[in-house]
């Protein structure tokens, strides 16, 4: 997480939050260290299963599609290709249901 958070910070700046589901993700630390700050990080009920929500200094939000760790690379490729496309209007759960 912190590794990808800093990629995400040299883009958007300042990470104020992540925010993930409880169900799907181990129990963490409240923060984490990225590029010498704290990011706070919460689990919610509501939130998506395969989504994680990263807040920034100016509560902008960027949801993430969490493609799941064991789909073959170039499935995951084109799945996270498609979602990031500008046209994009599918769901999380449309895009990810060929995966599973």
């Amino acid at each position: 997480l912190p590794a990808g958070l800093a990629g995400l910070a040299a883009r958007l700046g300042r990470i104020r939050r992540v925010s993930y589901n409880l169900g799907g993700w181990a129990a963490v630390d409240g923060q984490v260290e990225v590029g010498g700050r704290l990011v706070r990080l919460g689990g919610f009920r509501f939130q998506g299963a395969d989504t994680v929500d990263v807040i920034d200094a100016d509560r902008g939000r960027i949801i993430l599609m969490v493609v799941p760790p064991a789909t073959a690379p170039d499935i995951a490729r084109s799945v996270s290709m498609t979602a990031a496309s500008q046209d994009n209007v599918d769901r999380v759960s449309d895009l990810l249901a060929g995966v599973r």
